[in-house]
């Protein structure tokens, strides 16, 4: 018996959302080939699996949809949108009709429309997680657009036994973002000695192992590079170093961008792994800046940079991401929160950028993240043991739906400055469990 890859849908009219989200949630997330017909008669006599997006319900053997205006609109507005957290079908003789309009949910979510409505901003303006419906509705932890395919995907091949459909296969990305590359050393010699009267004077301990980096009785605290290519090798994992090179400020303590052992460290990292412009908190009130901090990569490897993410996770819709691609960044990394762990768009597969104001689907593709270091300890305080269980949950979600595992660590979380000293094992058991 030939399997059908092959899925109709009747649809009222075509618009890019509709092309948009029917991309993502069947060609993407189960494979099939996505065919759309405004005929029903095409649509009745049809012998492929089929899918009905329309208010009609008809008695043949099928899905119906029954869509909310989403999808058709052009523009942004408060009106809120009505989903389930699992979906529910009622029978109409072969028909099963779902409870809500899984497509129309889908696109909310993944569009981030409830970043382009008013919200009150933290510190850094950025949206909190609090704020969101993935929190409120208590499935931030959840990658529910996931798991409403995988539920849509049973009812298909209950009704249609020759229907060929797959899900994305699990991989894991871990990421680092090197804000500072060393804790003491290769400073200016005005920060140098600022930074080593303050620590005589407010903190000894610290004072004490300046002292001893200056004098080379051991590695600077921050200089953890070969132990993280080493733990990388041994786990066998691809790996993402995002690198911050604007200029000094209030959030960016960065290594100045023209340090030669910083050019050499990129260089050195660049022959094995992915490098990725960590747009500088600075950068964000200068196109003019960013195009220098990119440019300033781009001389230093040689090579196109296609990866980002921003400094702060700094992410205001929709202007972060179309200055990205007025750069030629192809890939972006700053999708989750610094105040949570879980799935700020709701989904744990990659997936392309759409420009709501713009009502257009884009190239930029958006690799999600679901921890960071800083989260796990500096925002909801948690201990080690803590953190480790909340990574493995994640960790096994994403490889329950075949997602992307993904991980922000810095250099400077690897080493034993502030606190980080019995996190090293939660970040092994990371990497170890992510495989």
């Amino acid at each position: 018996m030939s399997k059908d890859r092959r899925i109709l849908f009747l649809v009222t009219q075509n618009s890019s959302r509709l092309s948009y989200v029917l991309n993502i949630f069947f060609q993407k997330l189960l494979n099939l080939k996505v065919e759309t017909t405004h005929s029903i008669t095409d649509f009745n006599t049809a012998a492929c699996p089929k899918i009905n997006y329309s208010y009609q319900v008809f008695t043949n053997k099928g899905i119906t949809i029954q869509p909310s205006s989403l999808l058709f609109e052009n523009n942004i507005s408060t009106s809120s949108i009505h989903f389930n957290l699992s979906i529910e079908t009622t029978i109409v003789g072969t028909q099963h009709v779902l409870s809500f309009d899984v497509l129309a949910a889908s696109f909310y979510l993944l569009s981030r429309y409830e970043e382009y409505l008013p919200f009150k901003a933290d510190e850094h303006g950025r949206f909190r997680a609090c704020q969101s419906m993935a929190f409120q509705q208590g499935f931030l932890k959840r990658p529910i657009i996931n798991s409403w395919s995988l539920e849509v995907k049973k009812i298909l091949e209950r009704l249609f036994p020759t229907i060929n459909m797959s899900t994305p296969t699990y991989f894991p990305i871990i990421t680092y973002d090197i804000d500072i590359a060393w804790a003491f050393i290769n400073r200016s010699v005005y920060r140098t000695i600022g930074a080593t009267f303050k620590n005589l004077a407010l903190n000894f301990s610290t004072f004490k192992r300046r002292i001893k980096t200056y004098l080379h009785i051991q590695k600077d605290p921050f200089d953890t590079f070969e132990y993280i290519l080493n733990q990388q090798k041994k786990n066998n994992l691809p790996a993402h170093f995002f690198f911050l090179l604007g200029q000094y400020g209030k959030y960016d303590k960065n290594i100045r961008p023209d340090s030669k052992a910083l050019h050499d460290l990129i260089k050195t990292i660049h022959r094995e792994h992915n490098i990725g412009i960590h747009p500088s908190y600075g950068s964000n009130r200068s196109e003019d800046q960013l195009t220098l901090e990119y440019q300033t990569l781009v001389n230093i490897t040689g090579s196109k940079i296609t990866k980002s993410r921003q400094h702060y996770l700094k992410l205001t819709f929709p202007d972060t991401y179309r200055r990205l691609i007025e750069l030629g960044i192809e890939e972006d990394y700053t999708m989750g929160y610094a105040d949570a762990v879980g799935f700020r768009a709701s989904i744990a597969t990659p997936f392309p950028w759409f420009d709501l104001e713009k009502n257009e689907a884009t190239y930029l593709m958006i690799y999600p993240f679901q921890v960071m270091d800083v989260t796990l300890k500096n925002y909801l305080k948690l201990n080690p043991d803590e953190a480790r269980e909340l990574i493995q949950e994640i960790i096994l979600v994403c490889k329950e739906v075949g997602g992307c595992f993904s991980a922000i660590w810095h250099n400077s979380s690897l080493s034993t400055l502030d606190g980080w000293d019995k996190w090293i094992s939660v970040y092994e058991d990371t990497l170890g469990s992510s495989k």
